[in-house]
């Protein structure tokens, strides 16, 4: 039963995030039509940027990639559970039946929960670094760049 509260958690977490990434792409894309209107009325931008573009420009530099990230990493730790607690359950059965089958390391002894538990959040702490990896591969620079971009393209 824990473990389904667990993966609630993971899931409700992923959840907030979710909904945190919409209310901010939200107001950014307001903040972005009243910044190309401000820019565009005081001759601060080029005149081959059009609007979609310096849309689309300032969307990927203030974006919300913090929490779309992270919700994806979330709900990848939830669904990824109950496989992970399985191939460890079995991995660790075959161990022990190839060593002997001692009793003091029998599955569902203290060892085997021990070892449950640490490759579970050793599996958590895998899936969070390559939800980090992803996240700063591809880091969009600031406005400013995003723009300079544009003119080169």
């Amino acid at each position: 039963m824990l473990i389904y509260m667990i993966i609630a958690v993971l899931l409700l977490a992923a959840f907030v995030n979710a909904v945190r990434a919409v209310i901010i792409m939200r107001r950014v894309k307001g903040e972005a039509i009243s910044e190309y209107d401000y820019r565009r009325a005081n001759d601060m931008v080029d005149s081959d940027i059009n609007r979609d573009d310096f849309l689309a420009a300032y969307t990927r530099s203030h974006g919300a990639r913090g929490p779309v990230y992270a919700a994806v990493t979330l709900f990848t730790a939830a669904v990824l559970t109950p496989p992970m607690l399985a191939l460890i359950s079995i991995s660790y059965e075959y161990l022990w039946r190839w060593n002997g089958q001692e009793r003091a390391f029998e599955p569902g002894y203290l060892v085997w929960q021990f070892i449950l538990f640490g490759c579970v959040i050793a599996g958590w702490a895998f899936i969070g670094h390559i939800g980090a990896r992803l996240y700063y591969r591809n880091l969009p620079g600031s406005l400013e760049a995003e723009l300079a971009g544009l003119k080169r393209a």
